[in-house]
């Protein structure tokens, strides 16, 4: 499979990035690891040709699904120094999962629940890579033990140290979106949680009540009022809206890993692709929503 890549015109956003600062943000990547080294290229090259800083944040589920999780979670894991840009890796859904699976101090039955849900949602595309899909066992702290000695401790470490968020003034950068019910003050409480027995209203799980939010349905003491937050972990063709923009393309379904690069006002789309799969055109919801108030406002 040969990979290309195509950007998109520059389009505006409801908000404005702090000055100086150009942040680059990465969708759901699931096992697709030749997708995920082009694309990481092509932002580490894009990064050293901006002006100013450069921040590249990967929004998280960097596994299951596809063919290369743990041969991705080793080349995200690796250190890379670079003049100008940050790395910065933000925790997913699938990888509080398999992060909770993996920690001997998280009790038995938190870790089962989240070994089940993790095989239930694609959990075993990464047993089959490690070899380990014919004698896996059924007790909890053996699959602890199992998986902790297949994979490299590099991976765990990586995996013990992702971010819940990262957030440039007013813009948000996190893998599901955040609850419209999280009031401004317990914004910081809300990222803090644990990640190991998460509910759905969790930033990394959250779905429709955050992408279905309109300004006029939610209290302005929300979180959400006057914040625009940046998400994958949701599947659809990109989709601007007043409060959000989804990047998560589907990859390891539609072959297209999608990325964004901001700065100021402006944004524009990188897509890894086939040569023979079309890349989606981005869902402009904004300026049919602005009237109502936008996240800006």
């Amino acid at each position: 499979m040969t990979l290309t890549h195509t950007t998109s015109p520059a389009f505006d956003l409801p908000i404005v990035l702090p000055a100086g600062e150009t942040v680059f943000a990465v969708g759901d990547v699931h096992g697709m690891a030749d997708h995920l080294l082009r694309m990481r290229a092509l932002l580490r090259r894009r990064a050293s040709e901006v002006p100013g800083p450069a921040t590249l944040v990967m929004l998280g589920d960097y596994i299951d699904r596809g063919p290369a999780s743990v041969r991705a979670l080793t080349a995200l894991a690796e250190p890379h120094a670079q003049p100008g840009l940050t790395e910065r890796f933000l925790i997913g859904n699938h990888d509080a999962m398999l992060r909770a699976v993996l920690d001997p101090t998280v009790p038995a039955p938190v870790r089962q629940r989240n070994r089940d849900r993790w095989l239930f949602n694609g959990g075993a595309s990464v047993l089959l890579e490690l070899g380990l899909a014919d004698r896996f066992p059924t007790e909890i702290d053996a699959i602890t033990a199992l998986l902790r000695e297949a994979l490299p401790a590099e991976v765990i470490g990586f995996l013990n140290a992702l971010e819940p968020c990262a957030i440039f003034g007013r813009v948000i950068l996190t893998h599901g979106g955040i609850h419209p019910s999280v009031r401004v003050e317990a914004l910081e409480h809300y990222f803090a949680a644990s990640t190991d027995d998460p509910g759905r209203d969790s930033y990394h799980w959250v779905r429709q009540d955050f992408l279905e939010s309109r300004p006029e349905t939610r209290s302005s003491a929300s979180a959400l009022a006057g914040r625009f937050v940046v998400h994958g972990h949701t599947p659809s063709v990109p989709t601007l809206m007043p409060h959000r923009l989804g990047i998560d393309t589907g990859c390891y379904q539609t072959g297209v890993l999608t990325a964004v690069e901001m700065t100021g006002a402006r944004a524009r789309l990188h897509h890894v692709h086939p040569e023979e799969v079309e890349v989606p055109v981005l869902r402009d919801l904004l300026r049919a929503d602005v009237s109502g108030g936008g996240a800006g406002g």
